[in-house]
Order: structure tokens, then C-alpha cells, then sequence
């Protein structure tokens, strides 16, 4: 699962990092995957976290697209986002997130 790591732009790896060095809950991005027929704004970052939900590594919730605006998703570690209530609520796993940045790490050096 967390071989897909190997295979995300250094830009995202930051982000992930950022996230789980300061003990955020999530991050979000606006646009929506370029894959996806009809989505506005096409966003590679988009593109790579929906990658990184594929690969069991996130969860996703997407907002409700504003009249005339982007599409908002809400990423977070797998497992941490529960999203049965109106909002999404949040319970980080540090054991998961500690192996994600054990990985980091190691492609950040590969590179």
C-alpha cells in the first residue's frame, strides 16, 4: 500500500508530511481530478490524493459544489475521517501515520 509513495511528486510528499509532523487533522484541495468527465478546475494535486485514497493511504469526503464554484475535498489519513454525521469528525492514528512517515522519509532520501 504504501509503495504508491514512491510514485507522488515531491510537492505531495511535503504536504503529507506537513500534515502528520503537525498533527493536522486533514488538508483539503480545491478542483477536481482531471480523470473525472465533467469536473471544473482540473487539478493534479487532485489527481494524486485521489491516487493516494485508490492506494489505501487517504479517505476523502468532497463538499458540495458551490453554485459556480470548485469542487472542495476534504483528505485524510485512512481510517481517521468519519463522515456519517453532517460533518466529517476526526481521530488521528498515529501508529498508521508513523509508518506513512517512515516512508516518506525513505523516498525523500531515494530522490
Amino acid at each position: 500500500m504504501l509503495d504508491v509513495l514512491e510514485r507522488v511528486p515531491d510537492g505531495m510528499l511535503q504536504r503529507l508530511r506537513t500534515v502528520i509532523e503537525k498533527e493536522y487533522e486533514y488538508f483539503t484541495l480545491s478542483g477536481s481530478d482531471p480523470a473525472k468527465e465533467g469536473g471544473c478546475c482540473p487539478s493534479d494535486d487532485v489527481a494524486m490524493a485521489n491516487m493516494l485514497v485508490k492506494a489505501g493511504v487517504l479517505d476523502a469526503w468532497e463538499q458540495p459544489m458551490p453554485e459556480g464554484g470548485c469542487t472542495l475535498t476534504v483528505y485524510a489519513f485512512r481510517g481517521e475521517m468519519d463522515t456519517s454525521g453532517p460533518k466529517p469528525t476526526y481521530m488521528l492514528d498515529l501508529v498508521f501515520r508513523q509508518q506513512v512517515l517512515t516512508r516518506l522519509r525513505a523516498v525523500a532520501k531515494s530522490r
